[in-house]
């Protein structure tokens, strides 16, 4: 393992990244076309040195999407431009049609929708990080040409019955053809006590990689303080996990002893301590097999700190500081601003 000189502690502790985000919800713009029209730009700039170049300044993305409603369906367009001081990546990450059946009686039949084409999928731990073990394209500042995961693009089936909400993707990408997953949602209303999510990939075999069975477990717990302190204390307290864990058949078979990949996060918040501040304290762990994550570099971990303050309507910031334990001791500050229009 590297060894940390006090030069380099230094150094990482005085590493600020400036990140501006910009993200514009739902507009509705009748000089367009119609009221079923919308428009939603968010854009991520990272302005912060390279960890192997010391030359390397700078990376981001724009993230655009249009939305246009027919009746009970929507087709949706939307692209992502990568930028870095090395190079340029434009990418059609949106390109869907989706409709929807909803029941007359829903408390019987679930209502049901379907999108079919080029989408964005995510995975993310429900807290205030928004990091995922595994698909997280909603999160991810650039994009990884040999990560054949980044294809999203084939058939998804949802479908919603009271408290439970599940979906299957059928994903085709041009290495391994065909990849499945299925999703459950299991949610009670009020203060949150999930909602309760379980997430089975499927991904084939391909060249050198064998097929793997991917399983991803995750809920939150959100209470108001004032239920268990007597108004003593403001706010809500969350608590926030997501494991997971790869079934390697092809591997099991030659090594019986070998232990399957896994990986887990988990964080701590405090939501509203003061009206419209939150505070959250993060743990992940990364194996060093575990190669399924948007968000984490295998063989790592990280203990971060996060705080928000949402200081007008639509308007926040927020200040963080991460230490990486693992493979190497690296340290970096945050601070970002988001912008709701």
């Amino acid at each position: 393992m590297p060894q940390v000189t006090l030069k380099t502690l230094l150094t990482n502790l005085t590493l600020l990244c400036i990140s501006l985000t910009f993200l514009t919800s739902t507009v509705r713009a009748e000089i367009w076309l119609d009221d079923e029209l919308y428009l939603e730009n968010r854009s991520h700039i990272a302005i912060s040195p390279s960890h192997d170049n010391q030359d390397s300044w700078g990376v981001g993305f724009s993230d655009f999407k249009f939305t246009q409603g027919l009746g009970q369906s929507q087709i949706q367009l939307g692209s992502k431009l990568v930028f870095d001081d090395k190079q340029q990546r434009l990418i059609l990450n949106n390109l869907n049609l989706t409709t929807s059946i909803s029941a007359r009686d829903p408390s019987s039949f679930p209502d049901w929708q379907f999108t079919f084409g080029r989408q964005t999928i995510s995975f993310a731990q429900g807290d205030i990080f928004a990091t995922s073990l595994s698909k997280n394209q909603t999160q991810a500042q650039t994009l990884n040409t040999n990560h054949d995961r980044n294809y999203t693009q084939g058939l998804l089936i949802q479908s919603q019955l009271g408290f439970i909400q599940q979906e299957v993707m059928i994903n085709h990408d041009p290495q391994r053809e065909f990849n499945y997953h299925y999703q459950l949602y299991l949610g009670v209303p009020g203060y949150k006590v999930g909602p309760l999510k379980l997430v089975l990939e499927y991904l084939p075999e391909y060249e050198d990689n064998p097929e793997k069975l991917i399983a991803l477990l995750s809920s939150a717990l959100q209470f108001p303080l004032a239920s268990i302190s007597s108004d003593t204390l403001t706010g809500d307290w969350q608590w926030a996990f997501q494991y997971a864990k790869q079934l390697d058949s092809q591997n099991r078979l030659q090594n019986s002893s070998q232990t399957p990949p896994k990986a887990f996060q988990t964080s701590l918040s405090w939501l509203g301590f003061i009206p419209q501040h939150n505070l959250g304290l993060q743990f992940s762990y990364i194996g060093n097999q575990w190669e399924n994550s948007d968000d984490f570099d295998k063989g790592q971990e990280t203990l971060a700190l996060r705080y928000q303050f949402n200081f007008l309507s639509g308007q926040q910031v927020e200040l963080g500081v991460s230490r990486r334990i693992q493979p190497e001791s690296i340290y970096a500050l945050r601070f970002a601003l988001n912008y709701f229009i």
